[in-house]
């Protein structure tokens, strides 16, 4: 359970708080901080609803590319390019796990 970014980004880290996507409780429609973390919660929903899946990951793989690879990005926010390469990374290899 680790917080890469936001309140939804990272594994098992779903709505600020070390819990699982499907943990009780969690609202889908609670703000997220950014498109990062947007796309975060996204993910989280559908992998709370019908399991992760490549498809999931491939959509926050995209969305968290789309992120680092934005030059204003990369010039006046570094720390944000990081966490979505992490997001990246970390996604890259769960999905060798996932089912289509």
């Amino acid at each position: 359970m680790v917080r890469i970014h936001g309140q939804w980004c990272g594994p098992n880290w779903t709505q600020g708080k070390a819990q699982p996507a499907n943990a009780a409780g969690v609202d889908f429609t609670a703000p997220c901080d950014d498109a990062l973390d947007c796309a975060c919660r996204s993910h989280d929903k559908d992998c709370a609803q019908g399991g992760c899946s490549q498809a999931g990951d491939d959509k926050l793989i995209a969305a968290a590319l789309k992120e680092a690879l934005n030059p204003i990005n990369r010039i006046f926010k570094p720390s944000y390019v990081k966490k979505a390469e992490l997001v990246v990374a970390g996604i890259s290899a769960a999905r060798f796990t996932r089912s289509r």
